[in-house]
């Protein structure tokens, strides 16, 4: 073919994809690579049909090259443009003032294209190797962090899985996202859940009314859980001053505990959550909804609010939100609906379920049915204290409802009875740090009905369970909890325990 007629021009396409490559490196821990596929296809394809009709525009492969790659860059680009100066100088931040000059970076490129004079052949060679060069250090990034995870070195318990012949229950770590204690519960939001804690110990569970987690957010929390100790220690990255959170993630996937149980033959069982980091997609058995079937991803909702697409958001014709929020709840009702089932696997099961309710968004009512997720949120797209109370303790009640439902089925449907620990990971936001800390815990534990104390924090949660059901014999640690600040969530401080357990 005459290279004339068609020359290899690439570098539309790589402009197309770059934005979208560029967010998901910015985003690694938090998106999975994959998550980026049909993004960055529907990019490419869009860019592929604008060069071809700017083709037959100009009748130029390498001034339609140009002015795709310029339009495409422009609608990329917008939605970052916005941001920014929402933060920096937000009189300008006006989607009137910033369409119209998008308008005419765009009428410019395409003037200058169009000019005779103007041999756009010449460009096409640097602007190739100036998108190959964009590309390659996003792709670079992913890969990187993809490596360092995958051998990331497992944490070992201090005393290693004992050879353990006994009857082994199949265990539930079911993980209720800001779930906090009851007390805390009337307190805040002047609601009664004690219903829900008598219900618990009616079916067998022991509640420690005094329970408080570790620490503060979920990464933290997890890490420490799932490894069975604090944090300091267990990465040398984790220290005060550092910003770094890599270390957790590693942590949380390569953990003492999967360790331990996969020591005892147990076969891991692990659902999806939406955040990367917290999920164990490498278990024996993952777990996930369609990814196909509930419209748009967190993260391509996150790529449109970066484009040019916001124009439409801004002028309230559609809201990205709301196909995000979708995602959340199908995801959660996918495992909520899928996890008593597992009670008829064969065993003995390691289940690591991690709910994100009664988190926001607000996404289920008292009774299931959809909410209004959106009218939580003021118009900086934040949960006042009042409208995030009414939330809370409304996804709350169907929360209860629920896990009720799925703990009495786990149970019923067990050849061995199994051991189940519901336990929120943290306390509800925009509370003091005392009541940020403060957690439901609760202990089902078949023929040891007094294993636990009424002020147990997550880092003696398996201390127990594995010396009570598979010979474990590990010192149980003092239970301490910490608080610390964003970004810096290695500047640990001790916060006391007022609570008082009976």
């Amino acid at each position: 073919m005459n290279k004339k007629a068609f020359p290899v021009i690439w570098y539309p396409f790589l402009f197309a994809a770059y934005p979208v490559l560029g967010l998901l490196a910015h985003n690694v821990g938090n998106v999975r690579p994959e998550a980026g596929f049909r993004p960055v296809a529907v990019a490419v394809l869009g860019a592929a049909i604008l060069f071809g009709l700017l083709r037959l525009l100009t009748r130029d492969w390498h001034r339609a090259a140009f002015v795709s790659a310029s339009w495409v860059s422009l609608f990329a680009a917008y939605g970052h443009v916005y941001i920014e100066l929402q933060k920096k100088a937000p009189e300008y931040a006006r989607t009137e003032l910033l369409t119209g000059a998008c308008l005419l970076l765009a009428a410019g490129a395409l003037f200058l294209a169009t000019r005779p004079r103007v041999r756009m052949e010449a460009w096409t060679l640097p602007l190739n190797m100036a998108a190959l060069v964009l590309v390659v250090f996003p792709l670079g990034q992913v890969l990187w962090y993809q490596e360092d995870v995958t051998n990331a070195p497992v944490v070992a318990a201090e005393s290693p899985a004992p050879s353990f012949e006994g009857t082994k229950p199949d265990i539930y770590y079911i993980i209720l996202d800001s779930y906090t204690r009851a007390d805390t519960i009337k307190s805040a939001y002047r609601f009664d859940n004690s219903g829900f804690v008598v219900g618990l110990e009616k079916i067998g569970f022991q509640v420690a009314e005094c329970s408080m987690s570790n620490y503060v957010r979920t990464e933290l929390s997890l890490a420490s859980s799932f490894n069975m100790n604090y944090l300091p220690g267990l990465d040398e990255r984790i220290k005060q001053g550092s910003q770094a959170r890599t270390p957790l993630w590693n942590l949380i996937r390569n953990s003492a505990v999967m360790d331990y149980v996969k020591g005892q033959g147990y076969q891991t069982v692990a659902f999806s959550t939406g955040y990367p980091w917290s999920e164990w997609d490498h278990a024996d058995l993952y777990l996930e909804p369609d990814p196909l079937r509930g419209g748009l991803t967190e993260f391509e909702g996150l790529v449109l609010e970066t484009t040019a697409y916001r124009i439409a958001e801004d002028e309230g014709l559609v809201d990205t939100k709301i196909a995000t929020f979708n995602r959340y709840r199908e995801r959660s009702q996918f495992l909520l609906d899928t996890l008593p089932s597992l009670a008829q696997m064969d065993g003995p099961q390691f289940v690591f379920a991690h709910l994100i309710l009664p988190h926001p968004p607000f996404v289920f009512t008292e009774d299931g049915s959809r909410s209004d997720s959106l009218s939580f949120l003021n118009d900086k797209d934040q949960y006042p204290a009042d409208k995030y109370a009414a939330g809370y303790v409304m996804q709350l009640q169907f929360v209860n409802r629920e896990i009720t439902r799925i703990v009495q089925e786990i149970i019923a449907n067990s050849d061995i009875p199994p051991v189940i620990i519901l336990q929120g990971d943290h306390g509800p936001w925009l509370q003091p740090k005392e009541r940020r800390l403060s957690i439901l815990n609760a202990y089902y534990l078949p023929g040891h009905p007094d294993a636990i104390s009424g002020t147990i924090t997550p880092v003696n949660t398996f201390r127990v369970v594995f010396n009570l059901y598979l010979g474990g014999n590990l010192k149980l640690l003092p239970d301490e909890s910490f608080f610390s600040p964003v970004p810096n969530h290695f500047d640990f401080e001790l916060i006391p325990n007022r609570c008082n357990s009976k």
